[in-house]
């Protein structure tokens, strides 16, 4: 059986499959230059961004974008704010993929015209009679407007004896207008003694609120007197169980909510790790419960500012800062003794002052759970009392427990042996 091998390679493409790509390319060539040059500068301006069909992108046209407008016929006038459906051909590679819709904005008076714009055919014969027309029009309208003219004469004439009336009525309401003033200055007059009558009562009533006033002064001035004499000194006791010490606040790692509001409208701050404040209502160690008040004084140079009202969002522990010391005076070796020191910003063990003995440097060992179980008969947290707790080491604790009421003061000595 005989067989022929044919060369692939050599083989020619025939003639009709050739016609049929040349005309595949032309056709894009014609669809690539329609596309390309058949387009309408419409002076798009930037008033909004205009979306990508299909696609989570924008862009904003401007006034030298070229765009093709699909849905705009040719000579049409386009007006400010009408829809238009167009290809950015600012490139050409990727028109096809970028097709905008929206409501884009055109200059006002802009006109949209495509470039294959043709001449309009005219008529001479139809110009003629639409002339004819007009003119015919025009005469019948002018005559119209004659009677009309003569008609609102007329009606003017009649409105200028109305108006003669309306000026003698004028002037007999304003004599009435006149005699009616009088009667209401006179009414005036009585309505001002009234006033008079109850502006003195109010007077009178602000008379009373200053004494109020001057005595509430009196009562505030014996309230900051007594802070100065506690300040002083007077309420030594009371000052020895505060322990009159300088503390860094820290609640839940220094998450310590910004103080809300301030006595004497002064300037907020936020007490956090680096503010060294003296607390006058809550002990370092207390238990503080969310939205108590802490009543602090900053201490900034010479210069001492009261603070009211810093809440706390969450329990946690007042605490002195870990990194923290604090020196007590008078410090026997039984850990007994009156705490009548300050905190100070020395880093040695033990420091010397003159007339006050030996300062010892004592750490609160409060940074985990340990002391707030303590049993209650140990005086560490009684509910009514507040208690301050120091100590020279983790396994023997002070505790001197405040009333505020009283000022009294108690001492409890515990030893746990914390580990």
């Amino acid at each position: 059986m005989n067989s022929k091998l044919v060369d692939i390679s050599t083989a020619q493409t025939p003639s009709y499959l050739r016609k049929i790509g040349i005309f595949v390319l032309l056709l894009f060539a014609c669809l690539f230059i329609w596309m390309r040059f058949s387009y309408v500068d419409v002076g798009v301006t930037a008033v909004g961004k205009i979306e990508l069909v299909g696609e989570n992108q924008y862009f904003t046209p401007s006034k030298k974008m070229k765009v093709a407008l699909i849905n705009v016929t040719e000579g049409q006038n386009v007006k400010k704010g009408d829809l238009l459906i167009a290809f950015d051909l600012s490139d050409g590679k990727k028109r096809h993929e970028r097709l905008k819709k929206e409501n884009a904005m055109l200059e006002e008076k802009t006109e949209a015209y495509s470039v294959m714009l043709g001449l309009l055919n005219i008529d001479n014969n139809k110009v003629n009679t639409l002339h004819k027309e007009i003119v015919t029009d025009f005469k019948s309208n002018l005559a119209l407007k004659e009677n009309e003219i003569e008609r609102l004469q007329v009606e003017r004439r009649s409105l200028d004896s109305l108006i003669d009336a309306k000026r003698v009525e004028e002037n007999y309401l304003e004599i009435m207008l006149i005699m009616k003033n009088k009667q209401a200055f006179e009414n005036e007059q009585t309505r001002q003694l009234e006033i008079q009558k109850e502006l003195a009562s109010v007077q009178q009533d602000i008379k009373s609120a200053q004494i109020k006033i001057e005595s509430v002064a009196s009562e505030t001035a014996k309230v900051k007197l007594e802070i100065d004499q506690y300040r002083s000194g007077k309420y030594i006791e009371w000052r020895r169980s505060l322990g009159h010490a300088h503390a860094k606040l820290v609640a839940n790692e220094s998450a310590l909510q910004e103080i809300k509001q301030l006595l004497n409208n002064e300037q907020v701050f936020a007490a956090d790790d680096g503010v060294i404040t003296t607390l006058l209502n809550i002990i370092p160690g207390t238990w503080v419960e969310p939205g108590k008040p802490i009543m602090s004084l900053e201490k900034s140079g010479k210069s001492a500012r009261v603070k009211a009202n810093v809440p706390i969002d969450h329990l946690t522990w007042a605490r002195i800062a870990n990194e923290s010391k604090v020196i007590f005076s008078e410090f026997p070796e039984n850990n007994y003794g009156h705490l009548i020191g300050e905190y100070r910003s020395y880093n040695t063990e033990i420091q010397q002052e003159e007339g006050k003995g030996e300062f010892y440097e004592v750490y609160m060992d409060i940074k985990d759970n340990k002391m707030k179980n303590l049993p209650k008969d140990f005086g560490f947290f009684d509910g009514q009392n507040v208690s301050i707790v120091f100590g020279r080491d983790k396994r023997t604790i002070l505790s001197y427990a405040l009333n505020p009421i009283t000022r009294g003061m108690h001492k409890t000595i515990v030893d746990p042996h914390l580990n």
